[in-house]
């Protein structure tokens, strides 16, 4: 098996760099994006592992470019075993079939291998995650529990949204229980002690390199930007002055992003409008915001992650409507992909750029954005978002029947169900976590894209069980005589 995964490595690394030469054009990538000097420089808003990753590079390979075909390799070995494993959980190589395809076929998923960002090793952990936990199913072991808490605590320092795997560590736990009345303490050691103490090894490198005993320090930054879209004159807060200054920067924008008619108008515009209030220069850089800052809390005050979290929490408390709509909007963007959009939704979108044009005159950063994303003809997008939604209920269903199902661990179909309800709470959780704290990003829908590859599979291989009766008497059938 492991020479198979192996080869099967290395034809990858080379099919995709294959792909990346013969189609310079409209195939290949830079492998510097906006935020990969922040990894490369291990800035106090990254946490340790993927530093620590490109590090480990550069002392063994002298350079950084060989990420790429480091990445591409770490990641098909990790959906060969992770495909290794379902194919014996549900008993089906058409599902281990369909895992495989969808993970190294798959030309979004693809073209992270050749940047310097974390998506690609977040991925291959996400597999080898489940890869484990199906063993485990399977096995009984509990070093299977141990793997699988050490690579969920892992992949926390390479993607702090992957603190929501830590949801699918206590289902398994709770699984482990039910085998065994008396072993939910020993699952729960197994399980969160390797995951608690690879965090901690993260939190002391960020201690070693910024001086803070913490994982990274970038939440309070990225929460500001979501909470602040609805900041207004009437939110108590301990920065009037600053308050009043960001108020009169997002208002109009808010305004203009609120007169939206459909879901995706508003999620396009919102999204980008986000990283438009953390990033933007031409906020940071007017001289009214120092002059606010200045006022509140005296000359040369320096903000930081607390001083966001601060302002953020005093936003969300004053206006916590405003804040559940705009997170159940972007909930359920990730579960319908609505950056791709119908013709009448692109026009829509259009029609409100349009009529605000003066808000967006100096905003390209919200419009280059929003303008990228893909129209397709809308019985397309709709097929897509049924599908999507159909995973959604299956998720639901899985999840429940795992909580609930009886005692009964020689039943195979049984684990199946297990793992598909693991798999569930592992996509509700991070999805719902991407959805409190950023925007609905197919990017970010990414990262646990796994989950509904798995779900995909199980449903293909038990469709195509439940044929089996009717394939074998088609093939029986007599052919008539020409």
């Amino acid at each position: 098996m492991w020479l198979s995964l192996v080869v099967g490595a290395i034809t990858y690394v080379f099919h995709s760099e294959l792909l990346n030469r013969l189609f310079p054009s409209g195939y290949a990538i830079e492998l510097l994006d906006a935020d990969s000097l922040g990894y490369l420089e291990f800035s106090r808003i990254r946490t340790a592992g993927y530093p620590v990753f490109l590090w480990v590079i550069q002392s063994l390979f002298g350079t950084y470019e060989a990420a790429p075909a480091v990445q591409s390799a770490i990641f098909a070995l990790s959906v060969g075993f992770l495909a290794t494993q379902v194919s014996r959980l549900f008993r089906s190589s058409l599902a281990a079939a369909i895992v495989m395809g969808c993970l190294l076929l798959n030309p979004d998923i693809m073209k992270y291998h050749f940047k310097i960002l974390t998506e690609s090793l977040s991925l291959a952990l996400l597999c080898l995650y489940f890869a484990f936990i199906a063993r485990y199913l399977l096995t009984r072991r509990a070093r299977n529990i141990a793997f699988a808490g050490l690579i969920s605590g892992a992949a926390v320092l390479v993607r702090p949204i992957n603190y929501t795997w830590a949801a699918g560590m206590l289902l398994l736990i709770f699984i482990a229980w039910r085998y065994d009345k008396r072993s939910i303490s020993k699952a729960a050691l197994v399980g969160m002690l390797p995951y608690g103490a690879v965090i901690a090894l993260g939190a002391l490198a960020f201690f070693v390199k910024h001086g803070e005993f913490k994982t990274q320090s970038f939440l309070g930054f990225n929460l500001h930007g979501k909470a602040l879209f609805y900041v207004d004159s009437s939110v108590p807060t301990r920065a009037p002055n600053y308050m009043a200054y960001m108020a009169r920067e997002i208002t109009p924008i808010r305004e203009a992003v609120l007169t939206c008619s459909t879901l995706q108008c508003r999620y396009s515009l919102s999204a980008r409008v986000y990283d438009h209030i953390r990033w933007a220069r031409s906020i940071v850089n007017n001289p009214a915001y120092r002059a606010a800052l200045d006022a509140d809390f005296g000359s040369g005050y320096v903000v930081n992650d607390d001083f966001y979290m601060a302002r953020a929490l005093e936003v969300i408390r004053a206006k916590p409507r405003p804040f559940l709509e705009d997170f159940a909007l972007h909930a359920y963007s990730l579960w319908v992909v609505l950056q791709i959009k119908t013709p009448h939704e692109r026009d829509v979108l259009a029609d409100v750029v349009r009529r605000y044009r003066d808000v967006f005159a100096d905003k390209g950063e919200i419009l280059n954005h929003t303008h990228a994303s893909r129209v397709l003809p809308a019985p397309v997008v709709y097929l897509i978002r049924a599908g999507l939604i159909g995973l959604f209920v299956a998720s639901l269903f899985a999840m429940c029947a795992g909580l609930f199902e009886r005692r009964d661990a020689s039943s195979g179909w049984r684990n199946c169900v297990r793992f598909l309800a693991i798999a569930g709470v592992v996509i509700h959780a991070g999805y719902l976590g991407t959805a409190l704290i950023q925007a609905g990003f197919p990017r970010y829908a990414l990262d646990f894209s796994v989950c509904l590859y798995i779900y995909a599979a199980a449903i293909a291989s038990s469709l195509w069980r439940s044929t089996a009766a009717v394939r074998w008497a088609l093939g029986r059938a007599p052919v008539a005589a020409p």
